[in-house]
């Protein structure tokens, strides 16, 4: 029987509707069989080839914060105005705020208050990981009715002031995003120095849902831990599990025996503090590189803070005491660790200058690439690291009990008893 004698295969219906027609030729079964395994297969290929289209060509893969701080390279840019957003430039005729002494002192440019009168041309970088992350995300770190403490000294002020000036442009009109001291902040001690360095705990709204910005003083010289002023935000019923906190210490503390014993006893209180059921999910900011000319570029009494100092290249050996740091943080299910000592590790022209060898400019790309590893470390956004909790009547009593405290008795807590970080 020739080819034009076989009965028209009828589409595949006789496989489809599982019978067995008569007019359904036996090669037409075969065929039919071959077509329908073909047909799955292909759309199982052009799936995988859609899902590579729409990702880059690979399936996309989470984001790693700490590998994305640690393997890297910096690319420096051309130098040239910045284009800040208008809330990041002071308004030279208004008084200054604390937080605009901030954005001018370490802007690295003619607007600081203590800038040379021909100052050089400030180099710029942007750090390119081995596996890149999205940059600026940040807006998704505030969620509805949740607040973002930022806590520690000067340079944590500044990753406060360059995450709020950066979004303030942004938030529905009507929300008053100016920084204010609420009345709890009174509390914590500063130090003369936080005084003289405008160094003051803040607050700012970002969003018309509560979500909220904080600064809090600690870890200088004579002013609370981390841990402590986190433990007074939870008392007052400020500091929920469901926020996040970035918290460093440790520059002031650097370079001294009794320094690394210091930050060896905040760091138990910080451990302690994760463990309870109010403590907001922690991130702990590793100290960003010192480039001072000594051994490991700390800054010491010698070295000094004078405009002779030069910011030099680092061995690239992390100081003991901040690995130690480190491990112990990393071996904590509530604590998440941002490795910023390596990011920061090869860039000594990226200092402020002029004898300061710590601070980093506010637009020079260290706390931008700092803030992305932040916004990607709370991916998937766990709200809150606790399965437990603190009843209402519990909360009251701690907070009434503070209440009860004047400043002077709550100083007094804060210097002498010690870390008040135990659950």
């Amino acid at each position: 029987m020739g080819a034009s004698a076989l009965p028209r295969p009828p589409d595949c219906h006789c496989l489809v509707a599982r019978q067995r027609q008569p007019d359904c030729h036996r090669l037409a079964l075969v065929g039919c069989r071959l077509q329908k395994r073909m047909t799955i297969g292909l759309r199982a290929l052009a799936a995988l080839v859609v899902l590579g289209c729409t990702t880059g060509g690979a399936p996309a893969a989470r984001c790693e914060p700490a590998a994305y701080l640690e393997r890297g390279a910096w690319r420096k840019l051309p130098p040239g105005p910045l284009a800040l957003p208008p809330r990041c430039v002071p308004d030279p005729a208004a008084e200054l705020t604390p937080m605009d002494y901030t954005a001018a002192r370490y802007a690295c440019n003619d607007s600081a208050p203590d800038a040379p009168a021909n100052p050089p041309p400030r180099p710029r970088f942007e750090w390119h990981a081995e596996r890149p992350c999205a940059q600026r995300p940040w807006a998704r770190l505030f969620r509805p009715n949740r607040t973002v403490w930022i806590v520690g000294d000067s340079m944590s002020m500044q990753t406060a002031l360059v995450l709020h000036c950066s979004l303030a442009g942004a938030v529905p009109a009507g929300v008053d995003t100016r920084w204010r001291a609420p009345a709890w902040t009174s509390l914590i001690p500063r130090s003369r120095r936080d005084v003289h360095n405008k160094r003051t705990s803040v607050c700012a709204h970002l969003g018309a849902d509560g979500q909220r910005l904080c600064f809090l003083v600690a870890g200088t010289a004579s002013a609370p831990t981390v841990a402590d002023v986190l433990q007074l935000a939870i008392a007052h019923g400020q500091a929920r599990a469901h926020d996040l906190a970035l918290v460093n210490s440790g520059a002031w503390q650097m370079g001294r025996v009794s320094g690394d014993a210091y930050q060896r006893r905040m760091v138990a209180a910080l451990i302690r503090l994760s463990r309870h059921a109010d403590c907001p999910r922690l991130f702990w900011r590793e100290s960003y590189a010192q480039h001072f000319p000594t051994p490991d570029g700390v800054f010491t009494r010698k070295s000094g803070f004078n405009s002779l100092v030069n910011c030099t290249s680092l061995p690239t050996v992390q100081p003991p005491v901040l690995a130690e740091i480190a491990a112990q943080l990393r071996a904590q299910a509530h604590i998440h660790v941002l490795p910023t000592w390596r990011l920061t590790q090869g860039v000594p022209a990226a200092h402020r200058g002029n004898g300061d060898c710590s601070h980093y400019c506010n637009w020079v790309g260290v706390l931008q690439a700092t803030l992305d590893a932040f916004a990607h470390a709370d991916v998937d956004g766990a709200e809150g690291g606790h399965s437990h909790s603190t009843s209402d009547h519990t909360r009251r009593r701690r907070l009434g009990a503070l209440e009860a405290m004047n400043s002077i008795q709550a100083r007094t807590v804060l210097r002498v008893a010690g870390p008040l970080g135990a659950p």
